[in-house]
Parts: structure tokens; C-alpha cells; sequence
């Protein structure tokens, strides 16, 4: 019995993910997108926004699936093509160089525009804030000026 429930189980997995599969790319980002979204919304209802209380709140088994989706998610991604300007920030201490950053989004957009801004993925909007701000101030500035 316990056998044909996990042989079930297996046709019923395979049949979602053949229909996944045949979902468009853009579709798809929607989709886990919006799970994904909608699984942190609830847990900051629940919690608050503070990263230790909701860490502590999930249980560590849900946590690892949580992440796994959200990893699923990233790795599945498929960014659609836009035709405008995009603004890339990128931290001076990531281990990616921010040239082969940028030859990542010159697939995706026309015209790319590189600012290193300093520290780390973590530190550039934290510990650097201000020199971060600054630097957001004044590509919003020179958007709204071009505009």
C-alpha cells in the first residue's frame, strides 16, 4: 500500500512539473514571484519585519524549504528583455566583478549604467549608506533632468 501511495505520488509530481514546464518563462517569474512574496508577507504580519524574530518563529525544517523554494526560484528565473536604461549599482567587495556583472544585464537591457559603490552585498546599504544615497540621489537626479 505505502508503495502505490509513493508511485502516486511520483505520477502526480511528474505530471506538475511536465505542466511547469510548459508554462512561458515570464509566466513563471510571475508565479514564483508572487508565492515567494506572498510567503514573506505573511511572515512579517506575523512576526514584524525584525530578520531574528522571524528566523526564530519558523521552525528550522520550514526555513530550509523556504529557501530551497526561494533558491528554485532564483535559479529558474528568466529575465525578460527591456528596451530602457538600466541603473546597476554594484558593491566594490563582491566576489562577481562588476564588469561580468554588467555583461549579465546587457543581455537582459539596451543601455547599462554601472556605479561601484562601496563595500559588500550586505555593508554597501548598510554601512555605506549615505555615499549609497548619494549616489541613488543623483541617478534620479540626472533621470529627472533627462527626462
Amino acid at each position: 500500500m505505502n508503495g502505490a501511495r509513493e508511485g502516486a505520488a511520483w505520477s502526480e509530481t511528474r505530471r506538475l512539473l511536465k505542466r511547469w514546464e510548459e508554462v512561458p518563462p515570464g509566466e513563471r517569474n510571475r508565479r514564483l514571484l508572487a508565492k515567494v512574496g506572498r510567503q514573506a508577507a505573511r511572515l512579517v504580519r506575523r512576526n514584524g519585519s525584525d530578520t531574528a524574530t522571524i528566523a526564530r518563529a519558523v521552525p528550522a525544517d520550514r526555513r530550509e524549504a523556504m529557501r530551497d523554494a526561494f533558491m528554485r526560484a532564483a535559479e529558474e528565473y528568466v529575465p525578460l528583455p527591456y528596451p530602457g536604461r538600466v541603473t546597476l549599482f554594484w558593491p566594490e567587495h563582491d566576489p562577481a566583478s562588476p564588469e561580468a556583472a554588467m555583461e549579465g544585464w546587457k543581455q537582459v537591457a539596451d543601455d547599462v549604467d554601472l556605479h561601484v559603490v562601496p563595500g559588500d552585498h550586505l555593508t554597501y546599504s548598510t554601512r555605506h549608506m549615505a555615499e549609497f544615497g548619494a549616489r541613488l540621489r543623483d541617478c534620479l537626479r540626472a533621470t529627472q533632468r533627462d527626462a
